[in-house]
């Protein structure tokens, strides 16, 4: 393991997630939901690849000290699409 604290790690999703709230709010009026939903659909997608993939390396022992960064950007992003877009698209 490497030394990124986990409250780090959730000091910066929770701020991306409020980040992208707001950038949601302001889209969704220029960009129509349609295209909100389907951009927020393909980004769940791949949050969802990239965590895949840092468990996968992770159990490979291929790249150790980059997986938790790895995993960190798939939940971030995963978070940012499905929590700020959907939620305004629904």
């Amino acid at each position: 393991m490497t030394d990124f604290s986990s409250m780090i790690g959730s000091i910066i999703i929770g701020v991306t997630v409020i980040l992208a709230a707001i950038i949601g709010v302001c889209f969704i009026d220029k960009f129509g939901r349609r295209t909100m939903l389907l951009t927020s659909a393909a980004g769940t997608c791949l949050g969802c690849i990239l965590l895949g993939l840092s468990f996968f390396l992770q159990n490979l022992q291929i790249g150790e000290e980059h997986t938790p960064i790895l995993a960190l950007v798939g939940l971030m992003d995963f978070w940012i699409r499905m929590n700020a877009y959907t939620k305004y698209c629904i």
